[in-house]
């Protein structure tokens, strides 16, 4: 090896060294930061999420509750069917923490929200709010209450193209921070199923009346489906790369 080229190999090596121990502490320093907002951001999770056995009827009266349809029902799409027709679902959640948390559902349009306090069962209450953020205590939990609106016509079509065991469902996304906001989680959750089959008897449909998975009995529906996703953290941390000339 020449004499000339040694100096730069050294030369190369140690500044390897270097930044490979660069690296390794920004490593380290990432990880310490995130274990310290860790330790103060709050824990929530889904703990539950059900599927109503009867679909509801659109609120003709602003304001008013929706009211639920008897199953089997005969329903006419000639003349109902642009009626929206909902299905109710519910979830809870419950911040296992020490600390408040601040709770965002995002649902799709057709997904209307109502969120409750249901810490004590026997007297729900509206929990506070930061904007469209939801506050939830050390402790407490919530239940969003899930109305998936559609015309009637669109709960039949799904029925004709659905595959079995897929019915239609919807998605909605929840967001979960602390008061610093250095973590933000994130899940989604799904429910679904179908509101109206086929007559067993005659031409034209039917609410249907929920089955169980081991029959298959003509103007029945199969059972909901539900879906609870993991919560993902992300931080938004100063170890971020920041865009040049940032």
């Amino acid at each position: 090896m020449s004499s000339d080229l040694l100096p730069d190999l050294l030369s190369g090596l140690v500044a390897g060294g270097t930044l490979a121990l660069a690296g390794a502490t920004v490593y380290l320093g990432r990880a310490s930061a995130r274990v310290a907002v860790d330790a103060v951001s709050p824990r929530v999770f889904v703990s539950r999420l059900n599927v109503e056995p009867q679909p509801v009827n659109w609120p003709n009266v602003a304001g008013a509750e929706p009211q639920s349809i008897n199953p089997g029902l005969a329903w006419s799409l000639a003349q109902h069917g642009a009626d929206r027709l909902g299905q109710e679902a519910s979830a809870r959640l419950r911040n296992e923490s020490g600390v408040s948390a601040l709770v965002r559902p995002e649902p799709p349009e057709d997904v209307e929200i109502s969120v409750s306090d249901w810490t004590n069962p026997q007297m729900p209450v509206t929990p506070s709010r930061q904007g469209e953020w939801y506050v939830a205590g050390p402790g407490r939990e919530m239940v969003l209450t899930m109305y998936w609106w559609r015309p009637a016509s669109a709960w039949a079509e799904s029925w004709k193209t659905g595959t079995p065991g897929y019915p239609p469902r919807a998605t909605v996304a929840i967001s979960v921070r602390g008061a610093t906001g250095e973590a933000t989680d994130s899940c989604k959750i799904s429910f679904g199923g179908y509101v109206l089959v086929p007559h067993p008897r005659e031409d034209g449909w039917v609410i249907g009346v929920r089955d169980e998975p081991w029959r298959d009995i003509p103007g029945m529906t199969p059972p909901p489906v539900t879906s609870i996703g993991l919560m993902e953290r992300a931080y938004s941390s100063p170890f971020r790369r920041r865009a040049p000339g940032g």
